[in-house]
């Protein structure tokens, strides 16, 4: 009987391999009894076997401790070197990027000076002023200028132009010869 799904067991029969002699059904096995349990029993009681098997001695937390100490102070010491190599390598990033702008200003003062020797060779001048139609006067007068008071000082040494020809406005004297 197949109408339902679900096989009868007066209708589903198991064969021996082979023939058409139904199979023998074994017989049902009993369970075995459960073994007794053993009788267990709480009994109250203070706890105090377990407090201190619970807590550790003083020396054990010390010993935690120092160590705790230990590792914060490597950790600590630790960051200071990763910080103290950090900045020693941007101190010489810094210091290459200013070595090559000394570079670079050195070569364009080279290059301004052998620009200014060119500019201010005499022969220059004169052919440059030649052909913008100038030419040398026919007549030279020598100009002499004394000063009359010696030059005044800044606190570093220089000489202050300002305070010099201000104590010379009544004391110069232009001549030509």
């Amino acid at each position: 009987m197949y109408g339902t799904g679900v096989y009868s067991t007066a209708t589903y029969h198991t064969y021996v391999y082979g023939s058409a002699v139904p199979a023998p059904r074994p017989e049902p096995r009993p369970e075995p009894a459960p073994e007794p349990r053993p009788d267990v029993r709480v009994l109250p009681g203070r706890g105090e076997s377990a407090a201190k098997l619970a807590t550790l001695s003083a020396t054990a937390v010390n010993i935690f401790k120092l160590a705790l100490v230990a590792t914060v102070l490597v950790a600590v010491v630790a960051v200071a070197r990763v910080a103290l190599c950090s900045a020693t390598v941007e101190s010489n990033r810094a210091i290459q990027d200013l070595e090559a702008q000394i570079t670079t200003a050195s070569a364009e003062t080279n290059e301004l000076e052998i620009e200014h020797s060119l500019l201010s060779n005499p022969t220059r001048v004169e052919k440059e002023a030649k052909k913008l139609g100038m030419s040398t006067p026919a007549v030279t007068t020598p100009l002499t200028v004394e000063l009359y008071s010696d030059p005044v000082l800044n606190k570093n040494g220089t000489i202050s132009l300002s305070k010099t020809l201000a104590k010379l406005k009544g004391a110069r004297s232009i001549s030509v010869k």
